[in-house]
């Protein structure tokens, strides 16, 4: 089986930051906001391919292209009380690029009795974000070019589903994803860490319905920095749980 999509993609932005005054002595006398949205829609394409390899097995592809936002926004100061007499630039319009990762991903599957399993791996192209620029139209304010330095990684999923004579299913899973942000670049504004996580989940059929439910714990193992590139060294922590339900009809 074949199948291609072609997904509309939009997006806004928000960033805050102090604004400071470096000379003669660091002085943040200002709240600086960045907001914005993509410039019209834009496009990616999404192919898709499954084959039934016999025996049980299935093999299934995925390509989904890398897409590229263009942005558009303003940037606004919100002087601090104690901004030593600092006059903040004008309010000023600006524009950006952000590139979107494409995602590679193959995965195989196999049925046997009441047992299902399925298992894949992907590849994200994060290489393309390499930096963040923002063209600022204000002369007074310098435009921004913020390296990223992004990296390709790699993430693994595993999944089982066991459905009982009375058509319940029992489900349980584990995944793993890389990290593409290099630890120079960590820092509060945007950190991440290696994802690793268990799910477990149910499905109930009641007449012309499904009920699904499922539970999932993120483990994120402390990143230790200390090499970043703006003295944002430190020990990152976080964790999370994410659980969810949903009922689908049949006509």
């Amino acid at each position: 089986a074949l199948g291609m999509t072609v997904p509309i993609v939009r997006g806004s932005f928000m960033i805050k930051q102090y604004a400071r005054e470096l000379v003669p002595n660091p002085v943040e006398y200002a709240i600086a906001t960045i907001e914005g949205e993509t410039v019209g829609n834009e496009y990616g394409i999404v192919f898709g391919m499954t084959a039934d390899l016999g025996d049980g097995f299935n093999l299934g592809i995925n390509y989904r292209s890398p897409v590229t936002l263009d942005l558009e926004g303003e940037i606004t100061f919100e002087p601090l009380d104690n901004y030593n007499g600092i006059v903040p630039p004008e309010d000023s319009s600006g524009s950006g690029v952000i590139p979107l990762p494409g995602l590679f991903s193959l995965g195989v599957s196999y049925e046997s009795g009441n047992m299902f399993f399925e298992t894949d791996v992907n590849l994200a192209t994060w290489s393309n974000y390499d930096v963040l620029e923002l063209e600022i139209d204000n002369p007074e304010i310098p435009s921004l070019s913020l390296p990223q330095e992004f990296r390709d990684v790699w993430s693994m999923r595993f999944g089982a589903e066991y459905t009982f004579t009375n058509s319940n299913q029992l489900r349980a899973g584990f995944f793993h994803d890389s990290v593409p942000q290099p630890s120079s670049r960590c820092g509060p504004a945007l950190p991440d860490w290696v994802h690793r996580g268990l799910s477990c989940g149910v499905g109930i059929p009641i007449k012309n319905a499904q009920f699904d439910a499922f539970l999932v714990r993120l483990f994120l193992p402390t990143r230790k920095i200390r090499d970043s590139a703006d003295g944002f060294n430190g020990n990152y922590r976080a964790a999370a749980t994410v659980y969810g339900a949903g009922i689908t009809f049949g006509l």
